[in-house]
């Protein structure tokens, strides 16, 4: 099992990728804005919702 704090990072390094490429993406005419802006907010939440899970999990733990 991988560890959530890996899980964070890995989801935080997609998001930085996401940013840096999907922009490009729009302007190639590649992918729709409204589709990039969705995506990259989709992953944020899935972010968040690790990040919550930690804190419980980790207060659980006290």
């Amino acid at each position: 099992m991988i560890p959530v704090a890996e899980q964070i990072r890995c989801v935080e390094r997609e998001i930085r990728m996401r940013k840096r490429v999907y922009p490009r993406r729009v302007m190639r005419w590649a992918m729709r804005a409204e589709t990039a802006r969705q995506e990259i907010a989709a992953m944020e939440a899935v972010a968040e919702s690790l990040r919550e899970y930690e804190g419980l999990v980790g207060e659980r733990l006290l």
